[in-house]
């Protein structure tokens, strides 16, 4: 899904089994994708600076 779409950040939270949020982490280092867990981040604050994009 990475590799077809471009994706700029995967942002997981609780609700995520700990062994998918582990793969999602390995799969972003691997592919250079930035990866966020809300859980040990807490909130992301999804605004026009997070995403690099000016309106």
């Amino acid at each position: 899904m990475l590799q077809k779409n471009k994706v700029y950040l995967i942002v997981t939270d609780g609700s995520s089994y700990p062994s998918l949020k582990e793969r999602w982490r390995k799969t972003c280092a691997k592919l250079k994708t930035p990866y966020y867990d809300t859980q040990k981040g807490g909130p992301y604050l999804f605004t026009s600076k997070t995403r690099n994009i000016s309106f």
